[in-house]
């Protein structure tokens, strides 16, 4: 090969180099122009996206007894209920219930049509139950006597007992006199307990004269009985009592059970 082939071939070879070179760094253009495109078009479709998607819901945490007003959560206001009026019931002429007696002109309002049935009452609230009442102390709960003597000496007037019967009173006849007024005696004993949890035995005894008179009443019960004025009703019932004419005094008991 001679120079002059040797100095040809050396610069294609360097053009060649040269001309590579070239086509590397378009090639390296080429490809971020690319990517740069894809990333802006990627980042634009996601912000678009992100603009189109609906707001959440601000009232989904709104609870029970609130509401939703300008996207927050307020308590809301019921309204009060109208409360709707008893009906007042007056006994008309005919013993009715809820009937009104009018005549002539007056404000009353005419009775209802037959077969036609008026407006319905609204059902009335029933009231609560009393509390129970506190239990009572074991004072209260013992046996105490209270009342009259029975026991002494009786005048006896001569000439009115020989015109008596000479006879004792049976218990015939002194169930005869006392039964009819056991019941007024065991309202007595209601009427002291009242609601008051309480058991337990209550005895009253009374003195009868010859006379058939009632001298003296006396009554063992419960503390809380006695306090609450068992003993003034009874001694008001069975003094009252008149017994038949007998030769002598006697002393008569009646128990109750009280449960």
């Amino acid at each position: 090969m001679s120079t002059w082939e040797a100095g040809l071939a050396s610069r294609v070879l360097r053009y060649r180099r040269v001309a590579g070179g070239k086509v590397d760094t378009q090639m390296a253009v080429r490809s971020f122009f690319f990517g740069f495109v894809t990333a802006a078009a990627l980042a634009a479709g996601g912000y678009y996206y992100y603009l189109q998607k609906p707001d959440a819901d601000p009232c989904r945490v709104c609870s029970t007894g609130t509401k939703c007003a300008a996207g927050l959560c307020v308590v809301a206001v019921t309204p009060p209920q109208p409360v709707p009026k008893k009906r007042v019931f007056r006994r008309g002429s005919t013993g009715t219930a809820g009937a009104v007696a009018t005549t002539g002109s007056g404000t009353g309002s005419p009775p209802p049509l037959p077969g036609i049935e008026g407006p319905s009452e609204p059902a009335q609230q029933s009231e609560p139950p009393p509390p129970p009442p506190p239990p009572l102390r074991p004072e209260e709960k013992r046996l105490i006597a209270v009342g009259d003597k029975l026991t002494g000496t009786e005048v006896l007037n001569l000439a009115e007992a020989n015109n008596g019967a000479e006879r004792e009173l049976s218990q015939e006849d002194i169930d005869a006199v006392f039964r009819p007024k056991q019941g007024a005696i065991i309202g007595c004993i209601d009427d002291a307990r009242g609601e008051a949890q309480l058991d337990g035995q209550i005895t009253v005894a009374f003195r009868i004269r010859r006379s058939g008179d009632v001298a003296g009443v006396r009554v063992e019960a419960p503390a809380y009985l006695i306090n609450h004025g068992l003993l003034d009703c009874c001694r008001r019932i069975v003094s009252g009592l008149r017994f038949p004419l007998s030769t002598k005094a006697q002393i008569v008991t009646y128990p109750f059970s009280l449960h």
